[in-house]
């Protein structure tokens, strides 16, 4: 009997723990369920037990509130508790910021100024009437000459002037110049209508150009004036005639 038994047992095939773990699982599943079964039967949407679902508490109102000592412009917010003791939110206005005072100040635009007055033109002293010309009297015109009063010279453009000064004018027609070659060579000059001699027979003049002038009265009204030269390279350059008197240029080349 014993044999048989055993036998038996032998022959029976083994179970894995497969099922064991199905049991184990769905009697989880089963006790999650019934923990949880409040939450379902709201997903579901049949209710579930006695207790009223409640919204999250509301978030309190911030009222704003100037800081005492603080910016002017910034604003702080108080919560505002409501009747049931739970603080209640509320509106918060805008944060805004307080004008400066530059800004709260109102413009004032100043008063264009005037223009200035232009000041009055100071008046002019009258314009002196214009001077009637002169009219220098010409050659021609002035008184013929009789005499020969002085002799002068004087160093003018890099020469020497000898200037012969008398009671008349003394026109071209009046005189008559000359070469004379010699030791020294000699420019003279031939003046007619003198009536009376010269003063002085020899002005020593001691330039460059000229060493002095000698001067002799002839018969027929006619004065001689000599001018020695300095230098044989001296020559009468220019002979300016005028009333009264007859500047003779000389230069040496």
């Amino acid at each position: 009997m014993f044999a048989t038994t055993f036998g038996a047992a032998a022959a029976r095939p083994r179970r894995g723990p497969l099922p064991w773990i199905l049991l184990a699982a769905v009697l989880l599943l089963a006790g999650g369920l019934f923990l949880l079964r409040d939450q379902v039967m709201g997903w579901m949407g049949l209710g579930g037990g006695d207790e009223i679902a409640q919204a999250p508490p509301p978030r309190p109102r911030k009222t704003p509130r100037v800081r005492p000592g603080g910016d002017p412009g910034v604003v702080a917010a108080v919560p505002t508790p409501t009747p049931g003791g739970s603080v209640a939110p509320s509106a918060a206005p805008p944060v805004t910021t307080a004008p400066s005072v530059a800004e709260r100040a109102p413009s004032v635009t100043p008063p264009p100024a005037s223009p200035p007055v232009p000041a009055a033109p100071a008046a002019k002293p009258p314009a002196p009437p214009p001077a009637a010309p002169v009219v220098a009297p010409t050659v021609e015109r002035a008184a013929p000459l009789t005499a020969l009063d002085k002799i002068t010279f004087e160093a003018a453009g890099g020469g020497t002037d000898i200037i012969l000064w008398g009671n008349g004018a003394i026109p071209a027609s009046v005189y008559a110049q000359s070469r004379i070659d010699g030791n020294p060579p000699r420019e003279l000059f031939r003046l007619s209508g003198i009536r009376q001699p010269f003063g002085k027979a020899r002005v020593v003049v001691g330039t460059p150009e000229v060493l002095q002038v000698r001067v002799g009265y002839h018969g027929g009204n006619e004065l001689h004036v000599v001018l020695d030269l300095a230098h044989p390279n001296v020559a009468v350059t220019q002979v300016e005639p005028g009333p009264g008197r007859l500047k003779i240029h000389l230069q040496r080349h």
